[in-house]
């Protein structure tokens, strides 16, 4: 995949119409609409990652708004990021609204520690090596590759717009703990990590 400053030289998995406005993509009003809502940008002219980061803000302001959600959006984009930074924000937003942001920052360095991280990889290597090859890494890592692939999944491929909210019945529901507790398919491992993970309970 060969991506230059303004034009697309891959197609792999997008639609008609999805290179269609990425070719029509304007860099600089995509900007500027993110410096209306107080988000900085650096695209460096490139349509690829300004359209595709466009599509993530309105994703995630989409379901703001339609599901009375409150996901945390970020301060700024930049060249390399798209919906999985997106999701690390959102992650690090609804941890240091449950444990506030010292606690956060404090149990932040206790599981980066590299003897926890090592021990972190092998406990639960087979149960997050499905989500994506590095969801294993860390606690971080495996709530935003998981949280990523459902985003994904609930878009539709033609429209771009969310179908449903994929946040229900998910690790990520404010009621997840009574499903695990009364919801047959809610009582599985994985979902209980990436649980626990979600709420800042990281070792």
């Amino acid at each position: 995949m060969n991506i230059q400053n303004t034009n697309l030289n891959f197609r792999a998995g997008l639609t008609s119409r999805m290179q269609s406005e990425i070719h029509a993509a304007d860099v600089r009003k995509i900007s500027q609409e993110f410096a209306k809502n107080g988000i900085q940008t650096d695209f460096k002219g490139n349509k690829v990652v300004a359209w595709c980061s466009l599509m993530c803000y309105q994703i995630i302001k989409g379901l703001n708004t339609n599901y009375g959600l409150k996901l945390g959006l970020p301060n700024g984009i930049f060249l390399d990021m798209f919906m999985h930074e997106f999701a690390h924000v959102i992650h690090e937003e609804n941890a240091i609204n449950k444990l506030g942001g010292k606690k956060f920052v404090e149990d932040t360095n206790n599981a980066l520690i590299p003897f926890n991280l090592s021990t972190f990889q092998k406990e639960y290597k087979h149960l997050l090596g499905s989500i994506c090859n590095y969801a294993q890494y860390s606690p971080f890592e495996a709530v935003a590759c998981d949280l990523t692939k459902r985003t994904v999944a609930g878009i539709d491929k033609n429209s771009l717009k969310v179908q449903s909210n994929f946040i229900k019945k998910s690790p990520y529901e404010n009621k997840a703990f009574l499903l695990n507790l009364f919801d047959f398919e809610a009582k599985d491992e994985q979902f209980r990590l990436l649980h626990r993970f979600w709420n800042g309970k990281l070792i």
